[in-house]
């Protein structure tokens, strides 16, 4: 893969996180490297969702197994 020097983006405009993906979706738009910037912003947000509960539940995975073996 290269990458696009042009796709990098120092100085964004956006402050939350659904701007952010927004804004980086709109100049991936304009780049012809995404079909459609709504779409993107909601498949984006949707992983983000699934990876921030896999998160939290490894986290309580973890935290539940060391309670457990600290009782040994």
């Amino acid at each position: 893969m290269v990458i696009n020097k042009n796709l990098i983006v120092l100085n964004l405009n956006a402050n939350r996180k659904e701007e952010v993906i927004k804004e980086l979706a709109e100049l991936a738009y304009n780049f012809g490297k995404i079909n459609s910037v709504d779409k993107y912003v909601k498949t984006v947000l949707e992983r983000e969702k699934l990876l921030q509960l896999e998160l939290e539940m490894e986290l309580q995975y973890h935290t539940v197994r060391q309670m457990l073996l600290m009782k040994q």
